[in-house]
C-alpha cells in the first residue's frame, strides 16, 4: 500500500523475499464497507499491517492470508496499480538499498 502522492514508480529489491497476501481493506477510513486487496510486500510489511485498523476485520488481528511467494527481480518491470497517484499504473524499478527488515508498507 503507498501513502505517497506523485508516485511515479514502486522499488524493490531485486535479492529480496516478496510475499503475496491477500487482505480485506476498509473501502475508506470508518466505513463498514471491504474489499479484497492482494499486496505484495515483506513480511514484516504484512505483519505490521495485519495490527492496523484498515486491515483488521472483527477479531481478525494479526491474522494474514499468504497466497503466494516471489523475488523481487520478478518484479522488476511489473505494473502495479498505486491508488494514491493519478496514474493508472506505475511500474517496478530496482533499488539495491532497501531493507527488508523495516517492514513499513
Amino acid at each position: 500500500p503507498e501513502t505517497m502522492y506523485g508516485q511515479t514508480n514502486c522499488f524493490v529489491l531485486p535479492s529480496g523475499d516478496y510475499s503475496i497476501y491477500e487482505f480485506n481493506v476498509q473501502v475508506s477510513p470508518g466505513s463498514e464497507e471491504r474489499e479484497a486487496q492482494v499486496m505484495i510486500c515483506s513480511e514484516r510489511a504484512a505483519r505490521n499491517m495485519a495490527y492496523q485498523e484498515p486491515f483488521i476485520e472483527n477479531e481478525n488481528w494479526g491474522k494474514l492470508t499468504l497466497l503466494g511467494k516471489v523475488k523481487g527481480k520478478n518484479l522488476v518491470g511489473t505494473p502495479v496499480k498505486a491508488p494514491k497517484t493519478r496514474y493508472e499504473r506505475v511500474y517496478c524499478l530496482p533499488l539495491l538499498t532497501i531493507s527488508m527488515k523495516k517492514g513499513t508498507g
